[in-house]
Order: C-alpha cells, then structure tokens, then sequence
C-alpha cells in the first residue's frame, strides 16, 4: 500500500532533479504546493507507525506501508527503515493522548531508543507536536484524496 505522503515526498525529489525545475515550480505553486513541500513531508512522516497511519491517514493501513521512517532504535541498522513500524500503543487507553505518553515512558530508560539526547518532557513534546502535524496532515490527506487534482500536478507528487 502506498500512501499519498510517501509518493509525494518521492515525486518532488525527483521533480526538483528535472531540467524543467523552473516548469515544475510553476506548476506545484498553481496547485498550492509550497516550495518547501519536501522538507515538510519528510518532517511529517520520520516518526511515523502503522498506529498513526491508522489513526490519522488511512484505517486499513498495515505493515508494508512503504512509509521510510527513521529506525526508532536509533543505533540500529539500517538508519531508515522501508516502513512504518508497529509501535504496539497499549490499546486500552482510549486518547491519543495516553497512547503517546504511555509509549515515551516505556522506552524512557531503553538505550539507544528514539530522541536519546532529549529529556522526558522535550520526548513528551516532540510526539505531541507530531501528532498535531498528523492530525492536520489527515485532514489535508483525506480531502485531497476525494479531489480532483490537475493533470500537470500528479507526475510531481
């Protein structure tokens, strides 16, 4: 399953490899995106898991997701792996909120595991404001998947 986030993030990469650079920015800019959209997407999606892309892109999302995310266990190999992975959030919690929490304060005394120079607090912070990010992107996703997008626009995302 491809999601729209990964071949977007993909197709403008490429694009802004082209000869036509001047030609596609026209084009992105006419359809809204911003220069800038790269940079935002692989910012949106480092963190992501299956979980999230339930919660907040698409329901039937799954193990092979084809969403490159940053290994969580950050001394590991590879860097990056091809998929989102499983976060296994503690269903029994009802919040996004305490799925989070509950996430960070498991891996708190892990070596080696996601954000190991940040504090409790600036971990609890980053997943909070990438769930923001997600909760917009989602919007944003769900709209533009039911509309109709210009033809010139598709080959770049």
């Amino acid at each position: 399953m491809k999601l729209f986030l990964l071949v977007c993030l993909l197709g403008t990469l490429a694009a802004r490899k082209r000869n036509d650079e001047p030609k596609c920015d026209k084009i992105l800019e006419k359809g809204g995106i911003s220069p800038e959209f790269a940079k935002h997407v692989s910012h949106a999606i480092h963190s992501l898991t299956v979980e999230d892309l339930k919660m907040y892109f698409n329901k039937r999302a799954g193990a092979n997701n084809n969403i490159p995310v940053v290994n969580p266990m950050l001394r590991d190999q590879p860097r990056v792996l091809d998929n989102a992975p499983s976060s296994g959030y503690d269903e029994e919690f009802k919040t996004d909120g305490m799925k989070h929490f509950d996430l960070i304060m498991k891996g708190v005394n892990m070596e080696g595991w996601r954000l190991t120079a940040f504090e409790v607090l600036e971990r609890l912070s980053h997943v909070y404001h990438m769930s923001e990010i997600w909760v917009a992107a989602g919007q944003k996703y769900k709209k533009e998947k039911s509309t109709d997008c210009d033809s010139a626009l598709i080959p770049l995302l």
